[in-house]
């Protein structure tokens, strides 16, 4: 069964060019990791009138964390081809998701999770330093004579 695939258009045009390469992008990530529930891209266009910048932003569902990653230039502008703005995205949620992979629970992608789990066991924890260190062979100063 496919992962949904979900497209958003908003202040642009919808070409079928760009709708393919979306798929096409959304069909990788699907690849990359196969437990993804959903994806969806937002393609954004300015709302300004003859605004020529757009902003690509793609959202992966995965069981336990969600990825956003967004297409903006390096120098946090928008991109002025919507093309290299959805490579972009792409690039960034692909990363995320191999990194989801490779790192597992230790992940800080995973939702509401510091990298760190809760103890599995039901006996309670004690810290180690409740109860006093045991010496075998115990010292003249632990017998109350002093050394000399």
């Amino acid at each position: 069964m496919s992962s949904p695939l979900t497209l958003t258009f908003r202040n642009i045009a919808r070409s079928g060019a760009l709708e393919a390469r979306a798929r096409e992008f959304g069909e990788r990530l699907r690849r990359s990791h196969d437990r993804i529930s959903h994806c969806h891209i937002t393609v954004l266009g300015d709302s300004e009138e003859g605004g020529l910048g757009v902003v690509v932003k793609i959202h992966v569902s995965v069981p336990g964390a969600q990825i956003h990653a967004d297409g903006v230039a390096p120098d946090g502008m928008q991109h002025q081809d919507v093309f290299i703005a959805l490579r972009d995205a792409f690039e960034s949620a692909r990363r995320q998701l191999l990194d989801l992979r490779r790192d597992g629970t230790r992940s800080s992608l995973l939702s509401g999770a510091s990298g760190t789990r809760a103890p599995q066991s039901s006996e309670p924890q004690t810290p180690a330093a409740a109860s006093p260190p045991q010496h075998s062979n115990p010292g003249p100063e632990s017998r109350g004579r002093p050394g000399r």
